[in-house]
């Protein structure tokens, strides 16, 4: 039978594809209107080189990938500042 820390310690575990708890993502992503599974845009921009970001293409996507970068831009200077 387990002990209690280990159930815990297995409680506490972030499922494989769920980002967790990241209170500096949370609030970067909040400030643009971006939800959901669309922080996962945001993530693979911070670990990319903002060359390589895709730019708005104009047909009116939700989210726009000018939020996406600008939340991606607010993320890494939350980063930086923590």
């Amino acid at each position: 039978m387990p002990s209690a820390a280990s159930t815990d310690a297995a409680a506490r575990e972030v499922p494989p594809g769920d980002l967790g708890p990241d209170p500096l993502l949370d609030a970067a992503c909040r400030r643009y209107g971006i939800c959901g599974d669309d922080r996962f845009l945001v993530l693979s921009l911070v670990e990319r080189s903002e060359a390589t970001w895709p730019g708005c293409c104009g047909a009116g996507c939700e989210p726009c990938m000018e939020d996406v970068a600008d939340a991606a831009r607010a993320l890494r200077r939350a980063r930086a500042e923590a």
